[in-house]
């Protein structure tokens, strides 16, 4: 049997913030392009790299374990980031914990969007095509 592939989308988006700080009232801007679909071996990555933070510790505070999941999250996803990112640790030195939340919020909604055209273009792909047949 012969799978017919559709044409799948630019697996990237990039996207501006403009972010004021919980916590220091800074306005934090700037532009990220992030993988809308990480790979398998991105995501094993993630997981390894959330382990290493939480030291595999099972006493952490919830909001800890939470925050080391979008840290680990936004460092296999983020392909490029402003220099406030970058200098400040890929964002686990920010003051401010909603930074990262809402940069990776921007992240899942570019990962919905390209599943969304994935599977409108499987269902178009799927679709007969109409015949008309000439009428005498």
């Amino acid at each position: 049997m012969e799978i017919s592939p559709i044409k799948l989308p630019f697996n990237e988006k990039t996207f501006e913030v403009s972010i004021v700080g919980d916590t220091t009232g800074i306005t934090w801007t700037g532009e990220f392009t992030c993988v809308c679909v990480p790979t398998m071996g991105q995501f094993a990555s993630m997981e390894v790299f959330e382990k290493r933070l939480s030291n595999d510790l099972t006493t952490l505070s919830q909001n800890t374990v939470i925050f080391h999941r979008a840290i680990s999250q936004l460092k296999y996803r983020l392909k490029q980031a402003p220099e406030w990112w970058v200098s400040k640790n890929e964002g686990q030195d920010l003051l401010d914990t909603n930074v990262a939340y809402e940069v990776l919020s921007k992240c899942l909604e570019a990962e919905k969007a390209w599943r969304d055209a994935v599977k409108e273009s499987a269902k178009a792909k799927a679709e007969p095509t109409p015949t008309v047949t000439p009428t005498a």
